[in-house]
C-alpha cells in the first residue's frame, strides 16, 4: 500500500474530499461522510487529522460512546495506505480541534502501541454479495445472528425479480404520500359515522370524542412500536429454521446489516398494507366503527411519525436537542447494545421495561 505524509493528509480536509488517520493508517472516508452515524459535521471537524484518540474514548463529538469493533470494520473498508514514518507525531493535529494539555501530552507518546481494534474483523464472505441474498441468509444457521449484526456499508439486493426488488425498496416520501390520504379518509369516515351515532354512555357526542380516540391511537402506536421492535424484530430465530431466519432478515435484519441503505429504512407500502389491515380489523372487532376508524387514524399517524423519525435519525442532521438525543440513542442501539434501546420515536416504553440504554 502507498504511504502518505501528514502534510498530504491535511490537504484532504473538506467534506467532499476527506481523509483521516487512525493508528497510523490513512482512510479516505469521503463517500462515508453523509452516512456517518454521528453526523457529517463530526467528520468535517476532524477532516485531514488523526482520529485515533477521538474514536477510542467517549466524547461529545462521537455522541458519548466508544466506537465498537464494528465501527473499525466499517472504517477498514476505506483504507487507502499508511502514514509515512516520521508523520506519526501530532496525533490529533486537526485543523479545527483545540487541544488540552493532557491531549497534547498523549499525542507525544508516539512509541506507545495502540490497541488493535481491527483484529478478528474479516471480510464478509459468508454470502455471495454478487447474488440476491434473501435466499442465502437462511443457510447461515447459528452464524446468522453474529453475521447480521456486523454492519456493512453497501447496498443490499434481496430478490432476483426486478419487480419484487422494486416493491421491497422505499423512499421516505412514499410514507406520507400514501398514508396521509388514508388517515384523512379514516377521520372523515369516523366523523360521518359519529354524527349518525347517539351519545355514548357518558352522554358525550362521538364527534367531540374523535380527537381523544385519535390521540389514544397515537399512544397505542408507541407501545406497538416497542413490542414489535423488541419481541418480533429482535427475536432470535432458531438456527435450524431457514424460513424464520429469512423472515427475520426480511423484516428487520437487513436494516442492521446495512444501516446506511436509504431504500431499506422506511417500511415499504406492499408489506405494510396487510399488517395495517390486520390491526384495523382487530380494532373493528373491539370498538364501534367510528371509534375504530379514529383510533386507526391515530395509529397510522403514530407509525408515520415513527418511520419518518427513524429515517431522520439515520440520515438527517438534527438541530433540536430532542432529536439529537434520539439520534445518539439509536446509534448506540445499532453499534453498542442491540439488546436495549428499542424505542425509536421516543424512549417512553424503555423505562418501564428496563431496556433504557444508560449514559456512560
Amino acid at each position: 500500500m502507498p504511504t502518505f505524509s501528514l502534510e498530504e493528509v491535511k490537504k484532504h480536509n473538506h467534506v467532499k474530499d476527506l481523509w483521516v488517520i487512525n493508528q497510523n493508517k490513512v482512510y479516505d472516508v469521503t463517500t462515508f461522510v453523509e452516512k456517518h452515524p454521528g453526523g457529517k459535521e463530526v467528520l468535517a471537524e476532524f477532516a485531514g487529522s488523526n482520529v485515533t484518540e477521538i474514536m477510542r474514548e467517549p466524547s461529545s463529538h462521537n455522541f458519548g460512546h466508544k466506537h465498537t469493533k464494528y465501527a473499525y470494520s466499517l472504517l477498514q473498508s476505506h483504507y487507502i495506505g499508511d502514514l509515512e514514518k516520521g508523520g506519526q507525531r501530532n496525533h490529533t493535529d486537526g485543523v479545527h480541534r483545540r487541544q488540552t494539555h493532557e491531549e497534547k501530552k498523549s499525542t507525544e507518546e508516539t512509541d506507545v502501541p495502540q490497541p488493535n481494534f481491527e483484529e478478528n474483523i474479516t471480510e464478509d464472505t459468508l454470502i455471495d454479495w454478487n447474488k440476491p441474498i434473501l435466499w442465502q441468509v437462511g443457510s447461515l444457521g447459528d452464524k446468522y445472528m453474529d453475521w447480521v449484526h456486523k454492519p456493512v456499508d453497501r447496498k443490499i439486493r434481496l430478490f432476483r425479480s426486478n419487480f419484487c426488488e422494486m416493491c421491497g425498496n422505499a423512499y421516505w416520501w412514499t410514507v406520507p404520500s400514501f398514508w396521509v390520504p388514508v388517515i384523512l379518509l379514516l377521520l372523515y369516515s369516523s366523523y360521518q359515522n359519529g354524527q349518525s351515532t347517539g351519545p355514548d354512555w357518558l352522554g358525550i357526542s362521538p364527534v367531540v370524542m374523535l380527537p381523544v380516540y385519535f390521540a389514544l391511537g397515537i399512544l397505542s402506536w408507541t407501545f406497538i412500536e416497542y413490542v414489535v421492535h423488541r419481541w418480533l424484530f429482535h427475536l432470535t430465530p432458531p438456527a435450524n429454521s431457514k424460513f424464520l431466519i429469512t423472515m427475520h432478515f426480511l423484516y428487520h435484519g437487513q436494516h442492521h446489516k446495512s444501516p446506511f441503505d436509504k431504500k431499506r429504512l422506511v417500511f415499504p407500502i406492499v408489506p405494510a398494507l396487510p399488517l395495517a389491515l390486520t390491526i384495523y380489523l382487530g380494532y373493528c372487532a373491539i370498538f364501534p366503527i367510528h371509534v375504530a376508524q379514529a383510533y386507526m387514524a391515530g395509529t397510522i399517524s403514530g407509525y408515520m411519525g415513527y418511520d419518518l423519525t427513524h429515517y431522520y435519525l439515520h440520515h438527517g442532521t438534527p438541530s433540536l436537542q430532542y432529536f439529537r438525543n434520539l439520534k445518539r440513542y439509536h446509534v448506540r442501539h445499532h453499534f453498542e447494545d442491540i439488546a436495549k434501546g428499542f424505542g425509536i420515536s421516543s424512549k417512553l416504553w424503555d423505562y418501564p421495561f428496563g431496556t433504557l440504554i444508560q449514559d456512560n
